[in-house]
């Protein structure tokens, strides 16, 4: 600005304990993630038209991976408010549209399936 002025400013929320909030929170996500990864593989061999536990599996690898690339790339991108929002905001819709799309995909399709079958049918 000619004057001097301020034209534009940046502001950010800082905790000295972040350490405390955020260890039991990452501590019970990587325990329901191991549980679930658990019951993944005790099911994997239940035979059922609307068994889950590929589509779960197919699930946890995709948070792994968006995990693998998505935080180091969130690391270097911390000190640039507007890379960090988008980045964070990409991570947060791929992981919530693929994990949504690996369960609910293929039950539409199954019901699609078994829509024009008898219960006996559906039952064999």
């Amino acid at each position: 600005d000619y004057y001097n002025r301020v034209i534009a400013s940046y502001g950010a929320c800082r905790s000295n304990h972040a350490i405390a909030f955020l260890t039991p929170l990452v501590l019970v996500n990587f325990f329901v993630l191991l549980a679930t990864c658990s019951l993944a593989y005790q099911t994997r061999n239940v035979k059922s038209g609307f068994s889950e536990s590929l589509y779960v599996g197919l699930s946890l690898v995709s948070i792994l991976q968006v995990f693998l690339t998505g935080i180091p790339v969130l690391v270097i991108a911390h000190d640039m408010p507007t890379a960090f929002y988008v980045l964070l905001s990409i991570m947060t819709f791929l992981l919530c549209m693929t994990i949504l799309s690996l369960i609910f995909i293929p039950k539409v399709i199954n019901r699609g399936r078994f829509a024009g079958m008898s219960e006996q049918e559906q039952m064999a």
